[in-house]
């Protein structure tokens, strides 16, 4: 197939560069920002325009769904024939819009926290003073990320905005969303023309920098996932959406991230309706060996997706300093080499922030601080950190890389609480 990846923050690299292993014909759009020029340099084509080559691609894989929605919903009217596979404009609004997606978990029955936008640092200071409560504060479409925070208390959330107002940061739509204790959960599925199709993934996300939890909240820094055809979670805040999402006409991933109270109740905290970033990757591992026919199949309606059932498959984020300050330069985390790629290793080691290397004995260098993922797959959530942990050791990167050495761990408490309610019975430790 040919094959247009339109990718505006390069992340979805690993999956290209498996296409292009499979036979793939290759092209890769990513924005223009200076942070991203290197991202696949000397590994794929690059192109620095999407719209000359639409009616090139025989499949249009997309990213993300922050930019280029509005066009690309204009394609598919025009070129049916053709399949985009990611979110329209009105799921991504889902995302992007808290609020709006608050509304549609609600109109299916779905409770919510309760959750109150913000545009100024005033209404937001008169909201934490009145409610003298616990509040978690979330970004709203192209808000600051730094805004996404989780007080332990009304003081601690009072001097944060006071910092984001004094930083300027305080510029677009926020959310002030109640806090609700228990434990982080969540469920994502691909979808096509006839619905929710290939099992339910559940996942356990591991967002803070440091080991234990310690430090400031980042993309990502791994993630623990296994697909199962049952799925409590999957039954209560996805499988109601079914309609509302074919009558967008959207095809792609979805994913619905929740606490699961000491009750047992769900509370959706927010979709992601786009693939994840590192999930993808750790994905790769239970797909079929082709990593994007499957998704073509699924677009068009041909076949539904088989994937690996009941297994773990762990990831772990190696990143770079300035990781996670993304307003540091960027080259302190250029060209660096991976040393410690072999023919056994390679399969499991997933491209993010990377390029092509000039340092002989090396395939793979540095492009960035995010710079790649090492999974591990196996019956228990244990076995799979076993089996990560012992590649990530395979590797040197020179630059003083950094990641969590702990991704997995926090599921031997967290697994037979959940398991007591019904829900991840599918999973090991």
């Amino acid at each position: 197939m040919k094959i247009l990846f339109i990718d505006p923050y390069g992340d979805a690299l690993d999956l290209a560069l498996r296409s292009k292993a499979c036979g793939h014909e290759i092209k890769y759009f990513i924005g223009p920002a200076e942070r991203y020029r290197l991202i696949g340099h000397g590994l794929v084509e690059r192109v620095f325009e999407f719209k000359p080559h639409l009616r090139w691609a025989d499949f249009i894989f997309l990213a993300d769904n922050t930019k280029y929605l509005k066009q690309l919903d204009a394609f598919r009217r025009d070129y049916p024939a053709t399949p985009v596979f990611g979110p329209t404009d009105e799921t991504a609004g889902w995302e992007v819009d808290r609020l709006k997606g608050m509304r549609v978990l609600k109109d299916h029955g779905i409770p919510t926290p309760p959750s109150k936008q913000f545009t100024t640092y005033e209404q937001a200071v008169a909201y934490v003073k009145k409610r003298d409560t616990r509040l978690v504060c979330k970004p709203c479409g192209d808000a600051d990320k730094a805004l996404s925070y989780c007080s332990k208390s009304p003081e601690d959330l009072l001097f944060m905005l006071s910092e984001w107002r004094r930083k300027g940061q305080i510029k677009d739509t926020f959310l002030l969303q109640d806090f609700i204790p228990g434990i982080e959960f969540a469920v994502s599925a691909w979808f096509g023309p006839w619905g929710f199709g290939g099992g339910w993934f559940e996942n356990f996300e591991h967002k803070k920098l440091m080991a234990g939890d310690c430090g400031p909240a980042t993309g990502e820094m791994g993630t623990t996932i296994l697909i199962t055809e049952k799925s409590k979670l999957a039954r209560q805040v996805l499988k109601p959406l079914e309609t509302a999402l074919l009558e967008t006409g959207f095809s792609g991933c979805i994913d619905v991230n929740c606490i699961i109270d000491e009750k047992g109740k769900p509370w959706p905290l927010e979709f992601t309706n786009r693939p994840g970033y590192p999930a993808l990757s750790i994905e790769t591992p239970l797909y079929p060996e082709d990593p994007i026919q499957w998704m073509h199949d699924l677009a068009t309606g041909k076949a539904e997706p088989k994937f690996l059932k009941n297994k773990c498959s762990l990831g772990v984020s190696i990143c770079l300093p300035p990781f996670p300050h993304s307003g540091a330069p960027i080259d302190i985390a250029q060209g660096m080499p991976i040393f410690g790629m072999t023919s056994s290793n390679k399969k499991n080691l997933h491209a993010f922030q990377i390029q092509k290397s000039n340092v002989p004995g090396t395939e793979w260098m540095t492009a960035g601080e995010y710079a790649l993922v090492v999974t591990g797959v196996s019956e228990k959530i244990s076995g799979a950190a076993e089996n990560a942990y012992r590649r990530v050791k395979q590797l040197n990167i020179p630059g003083s890389p950094l990641y969590r050495t702990d991704i997995g761990r926090s599921q031997a408490e967290s697994l037979p609480k959940l398991q007591k309610m019904g829900y991840a019975t599918s999973w090991q430790y």
